[in-house]
C-alpha cells in the first residue's frame, strides 16, 4: 500500500478515492470471474482477471497481484486445474480486502 500512496505522491484524499472506486467496482468484477469461469469463457475470464490484477497494482495489493498473474499464467499453460484449485482462494482473499477496505474507508 505504501508503494501506492508514493505513486499518489502522498496525496491521502486521492488514494482514499482510489480505495473507494476500487471497493466499489470489485465487487462486481469478483462475481463476473466466478461467473465467467463456471461458464467457461476462458477469453472473457482472462480479460476479466488482467483488470482485477491491474485494479490491485493500483492500490498496492502485490500479494493478490502476484496470485492474479499466477492465474493468468496457468490459463496460458493451460493449467485449468490450477486454475480451478487457486481461483476460490484468490476470490476469498479479494473478497476480504474489498470488505476492509470498505469499512475503513467508510470510517475515514
Amino acid at each position: 500500500i505504501s508503494s501506492a500512496l508514493t505513486r499518489l505522491l502522498n496525496n491521502q484524499a486521492e488514494y482514499l478515492e482510489l480505495l473507494r472506486e476500487f471497493a466499489k467496482n470489485s465487487v462486481q468484477r469478483l462475481n463476473a470471474l466466478e461467473h465467467d469461469f463456471a461458464l467457461s469463457d476462458k477469453t472473457i475470464f482472462e480479460l476479466e482477471l488482467i483488470s482485477m490484477k491491474l485494479a490491485l497494482a493500483d492500490i498496492g495489493a502485490t500479494g493478490l497481484g502476484r496470485l492474479a498473474k499466477d492465474l493468468i499464467q496457468a490459463l496460458h499453460e493451460q493449467m485449468h486445474d490450477h486454475v480451478s484449485e487457486k481461483l476460490p482462494e484468490f476470490l476469498r482473499k479479494t473478497r476480504v480486502l474489498c470488505n476492509s477496505i470498505a469499512i475503513a474507508v467508510v470510517n475515514h
